[in-house]
């Protein structure tokens, strides 16, 4: 019979060499689990062995068991104080239980008894590293690769160190010093990727990002930097398929769902940009971006109280996030709410002085009210901080009359010569051109320019003039049923009485609501959503027009002009498309005026062309050929409204207007029922804030000959213009 072990052997006598040899060739195939079970047994026979209590807090380590391992290294190191190793690893679980300043104790006894260890001295650095004490990071990590200079983890760690200072230059030294050892590591290519990114070197950053991907397939934070640039570049299909495939490798990917969402919102795939945008926010409530990219998809639906209100929450989480103030400008812009957008941009740029998009909105805020020198100066800050930002150049010549050999051509000529052709800015920087070009007479690159803009611009909208031709005969066909289930009201006198302004765009409507507007009694409202927020679906049939959904549909468009700020009984809607809901307009609020503003019809489709317009809903306006078709859609439109409601329609011509002011005003104030106030003359004075193209013109003094500048340009179109001399 085998003799037992005394209580005095037991606490000094190790497990044989074969025994821990066998479980160390366990560990090292990862089999964590029987390694764990076999050192929890040998532990209690063995409980002063240093390899058992080592190699058991090792397993528990692999296994996650973070708090059993920080036991199990805490006796190993009593057991063998001189063990730098141990420390390390003790360090190491410290960290990953966020421990810092435990882990640094004990990574600096392990550098103490073995200065020469490259793996401590690393790990010092990611611990500062992980501090934000980035130069003590950097000086542990460099000690790290000067120890061991193949040595792969430190080099990516002083790299991510460097990049952390800003110094990216020295971060990519260092990654492509890391790369002549490793030539095929998924990390190095992204980590590169990610600094060519903030040098905005996005095709070279595009072809790290794709070799990281590329090496592992299962990587998506290169797909999220994918999906990233191609929406940075416009090219928003592409995104969607990579963006989806981070998320499938991560299904809690905050930042992927957030790109994804961009991607939806610049495809117009609106209600698919709030679904995601929606998941974002719910996957982590304390994240500012995801409410402030909800804030933006919320904003583009026109529904603005909502925008504002996740904007504010994302300020809640993070106060000094310019970003969020910023789109909480463009909100409270577009609600009319002017004097707090401004503060909001203010507020903005105070917190990030070096923010062009908050300068240039500024600018664009300016530039609405009439404050020209003071949008000038906000366009040239914005392009001073971002020499390449064609938005800038773009809204700065519409402010500014241009001279030849200004030095302003060659900085625009250098942004169109390496600007993505399918991109925005590429469009932008041509309308630009072609502004400045046309202020000085270079009528053949000007055209040019034009042609250029609007053929990118187009690209990338998609539009398709027999989505038009159905969606007009769509009109045409639920307009007897609204005519059936008409609202009859009796409570007309408690709203504000409704004023449309209507007809083509750049036909002169937004002239006719400032004069409108210099009168005491009436509110220049702008061009308002409600009507198409609340009356597209019926107008065509999608949604059926009972009685019941007309009245709630003139509720909704009440209540939202009344909440409008000012005191004025009649406000003036000066959206030119409500020419598209006539007949909605007229079997709903029958207090209201319709006034149809036409223009000789080849100046209307030489100023669409000419015009870069934010708005949705004008996808014709960038080529010649869609421009005149849509002008005859919308003409035979107005001839089958005027069927029915000719003698409700006042129709106003501009060239009418403007060669007898006076006589005009007069009439068409008399049509309102208002009377005469001299300084509906004026409407150059009229102070109010003009959210259109027209905000310069209309501020000078009316003039006569503006719809024969057309003619000038007659040469280059040919005949594309000849079918609407017809109409004249």
């Amino acid at each position: 019979m085998k003799p037992s072990l005394t209580d005095q052997e037991i606490n000094h006598s190790e497990p044989s060499s074969e025994e821990m040899d066998k479980l160390k060739r366990s560990y090292q195939l990862g089999e964590f689990l029987r390694v764990f079970d076999k050192t929890k047994i040998l532990k209690k026979n063995y409980p002063n062995s240093f390899k058992v209590w080592n190699l058991y807090a090792m397993a528990c380590g692999s296994l996650n068991m973070l708090q059993e391992a920080q036991k199990g290294f805490k006796k190993a190191v009593k057991l063998s104080p001189n063990s730098f190793d141990t420390y390390n690893n003790l360090g190491v679980i410290l960290q990953a239980q966020n421990k810092l300043d435990e882990a640094l104790q004990n990574f600096k006894r392990g550098a103490m008894l073995n200065p020469n260890s490259y793996q401590i001295q690393n790990n010092i650095g990611t611990i500062y590293q992980l501090e934000n004490n980035i130069p003590e990071a950097i000086k542990f990590h460099t000690r790290a690769v000067q120890i061991n200079p193949k040595y792969i983890q430190g080099l990516i760690d002083l790299g991510a160190s460097y990049q952390k200072s800003g110094d990216l230059k020295a971060a990519l030294t260092v990654y492509n010093q890391a790369l002549e050892i490793e030539k095929q590591s998924p990390i190095l290519f992204n980590n590169i990727g990610l600094i060519l990114l903030a040098q905005r070197r996005l095709d070279e950053a595009l072809i790290y990002f794709k070799k990281a991907y590329n090496l592992r397939e299962n990587f998506p934070e290169a797909l999220n930097s994918i999906g990233y640039i191609l929406n940075l570049q416009s090219k928003f299909s592409e995104a969607e398929v990579y963006l989806n495939k981070a998320i499938r490798h991560n299904a809690n990917y905050v930042q992927a769902y957030g790109n994804l969402g961009n991607s939806l919102l610049n495809l117009q795939r609106l209600e698919d940009a709030l679904v995601i945008f929606k998941k974002a926010v719910n996957l982590n409530k304390n994240n500012s971006r995801s409410y402030n990219n909800l804030g933006n998809a919320l904003r583009e639906n026109q529904n603005y109280q909502e925008a504002i209100k996740n904007y504010n929450e994302a300020l809640r989480i993070n106060p000094d996030f310019a970003e969020a103030l910023n789109n909480k400008g463009i909100a409270l812009k577009l609600r009319g709410n002017i004097e707090e957008a401004l503060v909001q941009y203010k507020k903005a740029i105070k917190i990030n002085p070096h923010y062009p998009e908050a300068y240039n909105n500024l600018g664009n805020l300016y530039s609405m009210m009439g404050s020209f020198k003071e949008a000038t100066e906000c366009y040239h800050k914005a392009i001073d901080l971002n020499p390449s930002f064609a938005s800038g150049y773009y809204n700065l010549s519409k402010v500014k009359k241009y001279k030849k050999n200004e030095p302003i051509f060659k900085k625009m000529l250098k942004i169109y010569k390496n600007a993505n052709l399918d991109s925005k800015v590429y469009s932008d920087i041509c309308f630009a051109l072609a502004k400045a070009y046309d202020d000085i007479e270079a009528l053949h690159e000007s055209f040019n320019f034009l042609v250029r803009a609007n053929t990118a611009k187009r690209k990338f909208i998609k539009y398709d003039i027999k989505s038009d031709n159905i969606f007009f005969d769509n009109l045409k066909k639920t307009a007897a049923k609204i005519s059936y289930n008409a609202v009859v009201n009796d409570n007309i006198g408690h709203n504000r009485r409704p004023v449309f302004i209507l007809g083509m765009p750049r036909s002169g409507t937004t002239l006719v609501e400032q004069i409108l507007s210099s009168h005491s009694q009436v509110l220049g409202a702008g061009e308002l959503p409600f009507v198409n927020k609340y009356g597209l679906r019926i107008s065509t049939g999608d949604i059926y027009p009972t009685t019941e959904r007309l009245i709630q549909f003139r509720n909704d468009y009440l209540k939202d002009i009344n909440s409008l700020p000012g005191k004025e009984k009649i406000i003036s809607d000066k959206m030119p498309q409500n020419f598209l809901y006539l007949g909605l307009i007229f079997n709903t609020l029958p207090e209201a005026k319709v006034i149809h503003v036409t223009r000789q019809p080849e100046a209307v489709c030489w100023s669409n062309f000419k015009h870069n317009f934010s708005e949705n809903g004008l996808g014709y306006a960038y080529s010649i050929k869609d421009i005149v078709d849509y002008y005859w859609l919308y003409y035979n439109l107005m001839s089958f409204w005027r069927q029915d409601y000719g003698n409700k329609i006042y129709e106003l011509n501009y060239e009418d207007l403007v060669l007898n002011q006076e006589h005009e005003t007069k009439k068409l104030l008399d049509h309102i029922g208002l009377e005469w106030q001299e300084k509906c003359l004026e409407p150059q004075y009229n102070k109010r804030f003009i959210n259109t193209n027209s905000s310069n013109q209309i501020r000078q003094k009316l003039y006569q000959g503006s719809s024969q500048q057309w003619q000038k340009y007659k040469h280059f179109l040919g005949s594309a213009l000849d079918s609407l001399s017809e109409l004249r």
